[in-house]
């Protein structure tokens, strides 16, 4: 089964970009799109489901999973983000 990526779509919980961590891992992943498989019509689109990318040691790694096997994490911010802002 082929995936591609389909910004047009994206389900409200997530948007390309986010980080995001797999439930019954703690993987940290980054949003790279919604899922979509072809068909005989063209794409469709796999509800609620989104492709996924991390880093495993120096190679990138895809994997696509459910919104439910996900949560979203807060941006870690440390004090050089804010240094110009004091």
């Amino acid at each position: 089964m082929s995936y591609h990526l389909n910004f047009l779509f994206m389900a409200e919980q997530f948007k390309p970009g986010d980080l995001v961590m797999l439930k019954i891992s703690n993987q940290k992943m980054n949003i790279k799109g919604i899922a979509t498989k072809p068909s005989s019509h063209g794409l469709v689109i796999i509800e609620d489901t989104f492709v996924c990318v991390w880093v495993d040691g120096v190679k990138e790694q895809k994997g696509v999973f459910h919104k439910d096997a996900l949560q979203a994490v807060a941006p870690y911010y440390d004090s050089l983000h804010f240094a110009n802002y004091e």
